[in-house]
């Protein structure tokens, strides 16, 4: 019976190496995570006065039923930052017994807002006030009225929903009186002319992703005319003493936002819009035609500065006309240049801009600011070859400038520039605004 004991000295052996190799498997085997610890449990929205939960669940891909990841949570906590509507947004991750808790906790900013801006220079008065809510029900709806006087008195209506019954399409309509003196440019010289425009439109938009937007608008216009008897001095027979126009007009846009806000003054990434407007005119044949790019950059530079950029690029249809679709304005392109100086067929702008935190406190922030704007318009009937070589009308104007950010407002920013000419030494002006120039 010797094969029984050798037969039961193998088993007990095997049974052995199967153990030890047992045991030392067990040292090197990772610990497999049980799902139940890493899952979320609940999330959470603390700090909320207006905004709705609902709305901001459009906003992060953090939800309950899914695994923990911090890298998803650092990305949706700047997503509800770059909202621009709470002044302090932060996470926190707790345990429970049934797996994790996130906590966003957020300090709303005030949202409903008075519209202020004015220009008391001789040469270029100008004054702005309404009301914007652009966080209006807590969803995100943009709500607005504004009246300014320009030279005359204009109005103007909005209201956008970017999310339909929190889908992803927009839409939203659009009604507005403007009204001021323009320049128009003749052979003979300039003429002035009050000019008012009526339009009345609707909008719709698509969003792609949390970065990419694309919509479609169409308006009703109407432009009318009327020479200014006490600004026109010389008289300039080819120009009309009335005219005026009923168009329609349609705009195809395309946004792309990669800017994110690091804190309330602070900016870092890119955005860039382009657009097309298309104008029928009843009565008279042929299509205008406009398309424009308009790039930003922002770089934060060390601690306390920021430089931001922006790359303006338009050309429209070239036929010579007393009323060009460009122009170089104060407000629009160039601080300083004045109210609506020239006008162009084509545009060329860069603006530049230094910002450097001077101060801070938890309700106020002021920055100093550095700037050259620089801007060419092609002149009607000009090639574009020609457009630097004696084709355009080009401003370079450099200059100073603070902003007062208040920090629990939105779009709190109080903007004051200088600007003074570079090119021919021409005096310079105020501009007053309220919001970032870009």
């Amino acid at each position: 019976m010797n094969w029984i004991h050798w037969l039961g000295a193998f088993m007990v052996g095997l049974l052995a190496i199967l153990l030890v190799d047992m045991c030392a498997y067990a040292q090197y085997e990772p610990e497999v995570p049980n799902p139940s610890m890493n899952m979320i449990v609940d999330v959470e929205f603390t700090g909320l006065r207006k905004t709705k939960r609902s709305y901001l669940q459009h906003f992060i891909k953090t939800e309950s039923g899914g695994i923990l990841d911090s890298s998803r949570l650092m990305r949706d906590s700047q997503e509800l930052r770059n909202l621009l509507y709470f002044s302090h947004v932060e996470y926190k991750v707790r345990d429970t017994l049934g797996g994790k808790k996130v906590v966003f906790n957020f300090k709303e900013k005030i949202t409903f807002l008075p519209i202020f801006g004015f220009n008391l220079s001789e040469e270029n008065r100008n004054i702005t006030i309404g009301f914007n809510d652009f966080h209006c029900t807590g969803r995100g709806i943009l709500a607005r009225v504004v009246y300014q006087y320009y030279d005359r008195h204009s109005i103007q209506t909005t209201l956008f929903n970017p999310y339909i019954g929190g889908s992803k399409w927009g839409g939203g309509f659009e009604f507005a009186r403007y009204a001021t003196i323009e320049p128009t440019y003749f052979p003979e010289g300039t003429v002035f002319y009050d000019f008012t425009l009526w339009k009345a439109g609707l909008l719709a938009q698509y969003e792609i992703n949390l970065q990419q937007r694309v919509g479609v608008g169409i308006h009703y216009l109407f432009e009318d005319y009327f020479r200014n008897t006490e600004r026109n001095i010389a008289a300039v027979m080819e120009a009309p003493d009335h005219r005026e126009f009923h168009k329609m007009l349609y705009q195809v846009y395309y946004n792309i936002n990669r800017v994110d806000v690091e804190q309330l003054h602070y900016l870092d990434g890119f955005r860039t819009n382009t657009f097309v407007d298309m104008a029928t005119t009843f009565g008279l044949s042929g299509l205008f035609y406009k398309l424009v790019n308009e790039t930003m950059l922002y770089k934060r530079v060390r601690r306390r500065g920021n430089w931001a950029g922006r790359f303006r690029l338009g050309i429209a249809e070239n036929e010579f006309s007393p009323f060009p679709p460009f122009v170089q304005d104060s407000y629009t392109n160039v601080r300083g240049v004045g109210n609506r100086s020239t006008r162009g067929t084509a545009e060329l702008t860069i603006n530049n801009e230094y910002r450097h935190l001077l101060a801070s406190w938890k309700w106020l922030a002021v920055q100093g600011v550095g700037f050259v704007d620089y801007s060419a318009l092609r002149l009607p009937g000009s090639t574009i070859s020609n457009t630097f070589n004696g084709g355009a009308h080009q401003e370079l104007y450099g200059g100073v400038g603070l902003r007062l950010h208040l920090v629990n407002f939105f779009g709190g920013t109080l903007r004051v520039d200088y600007g003074f000419d570079l090119l021919n030494g021409r005096k310079g002006e105020f501009v007053v605004g309220l919001g970032q120039y870009f």
